[in-house]
C-alpha cells in the first residue's frame, strides 16, 4: 500500500480506498475518492462544453436576443427543413404522385384549381369526381387499399398545405362515401382481397418442435406465437398493452376449456382502439387439446403460473421483456 501520494498524478488515477494516510480513516479516504472524482468530472464537462461549436441557426435559436437575429419566417424554414429531413422518402413520392395525378386529371377536364386557396367545398367537390374516376390502365377498379391509400396522401398534402382533414372534415362526407362506393364495386366486378397465406402444415410442425418449453424463453415465445395465432390482430401495437387481466378463461359447451381475450387494442376495429367499446369484437378463442402434448392452453397456465408468482408477482404486464433462463424452473406438461 502507498503511504505517499504523488501530486502529479491525475485524482481519477488513484483509489483512494486502498490508500494509507496518517491521520485518515478509510471512510474519510473514501469520501475523499469520490470528492475529487466529482471535481475532476466538473472540469472535463467545461472543458467540452467550451470547445463546443454551434452552427449559424443554432446560434439564432439560441440567441439572447432572437427577434433581431431570428425572425418567424427563418424559424419556420427551419422546421419545415427538419420535417422533410426526416419524412420517409417512399411516402414523399407517394404523395407527390397522388398530387401530379389529381392536377394532371383536372386538366383533362379544363379545370385550374389553387389548392392553397380554393374553398373547401370546392375541393371536396373535386376530390369527389376524382375518387369516382379513379381506374386502372385496363379499365378495371383500383383495390380498396390502393384507393385508401390515395386518400391518405391526398390527406398528407392537404394537412401540410393548409391544415384541412379531408376524412373528418363534413364538407368531404359525400367524397368519403365515394370512397366506400368505389370499394364496393371493385368487389362486385369480382375483385378479391388478397390475404397472407395460412401457416404451412409442415411449417407447424417445425414450430411445435421448437417450443419444448426447455427453458423460460421457448415457453415465452410459445405463448406469444399463440397470442398471435389464435387471435390474429392486425399491428402489434396491441400487444404492449396486454395484461394478465385481458384474458379469462371460459368453459365451453362441449367441456372444453378455452382461453378468451377480453379486451385490446387493434387496427381493424374502426372509431375506437378499444375492442370493449366496439360491436364488432372478434370472438376468437384459443382452445384447449388435451389429447396433444403442445396444447395452447397448457402452455398459457403455465406461463400465467410463473409470471404471477415470485420475482413477477408485482407485474402487470403480460409479455415480460428480458427474461432469462435462471428467471423461473419450467417443466413440459406432457
Amino acid at each position: 500500500m502507498a503511504s505517499v501520494i504523488d501530486s502529479a498524478l491525475n485524482p481519477p488515477l488513484i483509489d483512494f480506498r486502498y490508500a494509507t494516510v496518517s491521520g485518515l480513516s478509510g471512510d474519510e479516504m473514501f469520501i475523499e475518492s469520490v470528492s475529487s472524482n466529482f471535481e475532476r468530472t466538473g472540469d472535463d464537462l467545461t472543458a467540452l462544453i467550451a470547445d463546443c461549436t454551434f452552427s449559424e441557426e443554432l446560434e439564432k435559436l439560441f440567441s439572447s436576443d432572437p427577434e433581431t437575429l431570428c425572425n418567424l419566417d427563418e424559424l419556420e424554414s427551419l422546421a419545415a427543413q427538419l420535417e422533410r429531413d426526416n419524412e420517409s422518402h417512399s411516402t414523399v413520392s407517394k404523395e407527390k404522385a397522388v398530387i401530379n395525378r389529381l392536377t394532371a386529371w383536372l386538366a383533362e377536364n379544363n379545370l385550374k384549381v389553387d389548392y392553397a386557396t380554393a374553398s373547401v367545398e370546392e375541393i371536396a367537390k373535386w376530390v369527389r369526381y376524382f375518387y369516382a374516376t379513379l381506374r386502372k390502365s385496363d379499365g378495371s377498379f383500383y383495390s380498396p387499399n390502393t384507393i385508401v391509400g390515395i386518400r391518405a396522401a391526398l390527406f398528407r398534402y392537404f394537412m401540410k398545405l393548409r391544415g384541412l382533414n379531408i376524412i373528418a372534415h363534413e364538407a368531404f362526407h359525400s367524397a368519403n362515401l365515394m370512397v366506400k362506393n368505389v370499394c364496393n364495386a371493385y368487389l362486385k366486378s369480382g375483385g378479391r382481397v388478397q390475404h397472407y397465406e395460412a401457416i404451412e402444415s409442415d411449417d407447424l410442425v417445425k414450430l411445435a418442435s421448437y417450443f419444448d418449453r426447455s427453458t423460460p424463453t421457448r415457453l415465452q415465445e410459445e405463448v406469444y406465437f399463440n397470442v398471435l395465432f389464435y387471435f390474429g390482430n392486425r399491428g402489434r401495437e396491441w400487444l404492449r398493452g396486454l395484461t394478465v387481466r385481458s384474458f379469462r378463461e371460459k368453459a365451453l359447451s362441449n367441456g372444453a376449456m378455452a382461453i378468451e381475450l377480453q379486451g385490446s387494442t387493434s387496427k381493424n376495429v374502426k372509431g375506437s382502439s378499444d375492442m370493449r367499446l366496439c360491436d364488432d369484437n372478434k370472438q376468437a378463442l384459443m382452445v384447449a387439446k388435451p389429447e396433444s402434448r403442445h396444447c395452447p392452453v397448457q402452455a398459457f397456465q403455465l406461463y400465467l403460473s410463473k409470471i404471477t408468482a415470485g420475482i413477477f408477482a408485482f407485474a402487470s404486464a403480460f409479455l415480460l421483456v428480458g427474461i432469462r433462463r435462471t428467471s423461473f424452473c419450467v417443466r413440459n406438461h406432457e
